[in-house]
């Protein structure tokens, strides 16, 4: 299912509204057509900043921080978490480093007939499963690993991921390449954090278009570009129906309680301009985009 959101309002509230539109509307000149615009201008904001990721998982915005938590749990996801306790993600991916060697010949008969023997300068020594051991990998088969890796919420599957003790020997499991590979590939996925916020960018610049409003954003969400599409069919009258909707390939991650989050924040932003200021200012916006600032009895 693709993740939309229909902008709903609460019809008593949307009601006395459109009332208090025909009691202004020589002053005011407002349209139940552009509001609605505006709202849905505010709920893809509201969307670009309610969609992961959040800072330290618990704020919502477009700053720095959300950006950094992303790219932090894809590392976490990645490889793992150095001195992690025993019930911590270890991470889908491993480093070949100048300090180890890989005895691709190892013959541990019978009992380890499908592991490579792995020994570090220190003189440990751990398994590694033959097909997990890539010394010639590049970053498009790790990309292809991680694909294969991810659950419908774009994270990685920590299914199987625990180390084995086979032996007096402990095996790892981790497909384990060359570190200077691994690192790149990890940056090159962290550049994609993000695009999940930008899928709902067509939209907010479709109706800020149509009002004169602001798309809030930032550069690290602006760089995937506009993505996401939208259904516009309101008419002068408010009758129609504005529809978001986001399209980035990890978009399940979006929860089916986000549309009625985000329904309840447009409903708020409705009551707020019953405050007489704010009204005014919503009106004289309208005013300057219109050539005929006429309003329609709905």
């Amino acid at each position: 299912m693709v993740p939309q959101v229909s902008i709903e309002f609460d019809k008593v509230e949307m009601a006395r509204l459109i009332d208090n539109l025909d009691k202004t509307a020589d002053s005011c000149g407002l349209t139940v057509q552009w509001l609605i615009w505006d709202c849905a201008r505010v709920a893809a904001n509201n969307c670009i900043k309610y969609t992961a990721p959040w800072a330290g998982g618990q704020k919502a915005g477009n700053a720095k921080s959300q950006r950094s938590t992303g790219e932090a749990a894809i590392t976490y996801d990645l490889v793992g978490k150095k001195g992690g306790s025993e019930g911590s993600r270890k991470g889908l991916l491993g480093f070949l480093t100048a300090e180890m060697t890989l005895y691709e010949e190892f013959n541990g008969g019978e009992k380890l007939p499908n592991f490579n023997l792995v020994k570090l300068k220190s003189g440990a020594v751990y398994l590694v499963d033959k097909n997990f051991a890539l010394p010639g990998a590049s970053s498009a088969e790790l990309q292809r690993i991680h694909l294969a890796n991810r659950t419908a919420n774009g994270r990685v599957s920590t299914a199987g991921q625990k180390d084995r003790k086979v032996g007096r020997w402990k095996a790892k499991h981790k497909y384990f390449a060359p570190e200077g590979v691994v690192r790149g590939y990890v940056k090159s996925v962290q550049n994609r954090v993000g695009k999940l916020k930008a899928g709902w960018l067509v939209a907010a610049r479709h109706f800020a278009g149509k009002t004169g409003g602001k798309v809030n954003s930032s550069a690290w969400i602006d760089r995937h570009g506009d993505s996401g599409t939208y259904n516009d069919t309101v008419q002068r009258t408010g009758n129609g129906t504005a529809v978001l909707t986001n399209t980035p390939a990890h978009r399940m991650a979006i929860r089916p309680s986000f549309e009625p989050f985000i329904n309840r924040l447009t409903n708020k932003y409705l009551d707020s301009l019953g405050i007489p200021g704010r009204f005014e200012k919503i009106a004289a916006r309208f005013r300057a985009g219109q050539s005929k600032a006429e309003a329609v009895k709905s």
